[in-house]
């Protein structure tokens, strides 16, 4: 969205675009209601404010703070890079403390399989004698 508006795209047209593109029924359901507010003369960051179990409030303010300085795709862009950075720290931190839990599971695997293998040769081994 926030290249479409640099883009020079109007406001409309690139959350009816957005909305297009969302694959989430909420967040698309918001969109659309936002176009027909928008349309009316409701403030952007107003539509976000009264959808905050969806959007963070940062993200509110942020908009809330383009509109009023009429630099919207930039705030836009500032917002979306700070939440790509958050899941970017939170991947790598999901894959830090899982890396160990599965170095534990395939170790136990390995030592189930050994154990399964090495036992019936040694009750082999007891019967011969």
């Amino acid at each position: 969205m926030a290249s479409l508006l640099f883009s020079g795209v109007s406001i409309t047209r690139s959350i009816e675009i957005t909305s297009e593109v969302v694959q989430n029924v909420y967040y698309k359901k918001v969109l659309i209601e936002a176009i027909k507010k928008i349309e009316r003369g409701e403030s952007f960051s107003k539509i976000f404010e009264l959808n905050s179990d969806l959007y963070p409030i940062m993200m509110t303010e942020m908009i809330e703070v383009g509109e009023e300085t009429g630099k919207l795709s930039d705030m836009l862009l500032q917002v979306a890079t700070f939440y790509e950075n958050e899941i970017e720290n939170k991947t790598k931190n999901l894959s830090t403390v899982i890396e160990p839990v599965l170095m534990v599971v395939i170790g136990a695997a390995v030592g189930f399989f050994a154990i399964s293998m090495i036992s019936p040769m040694y009750s082999v081994m007891d019967n011969i004698k």
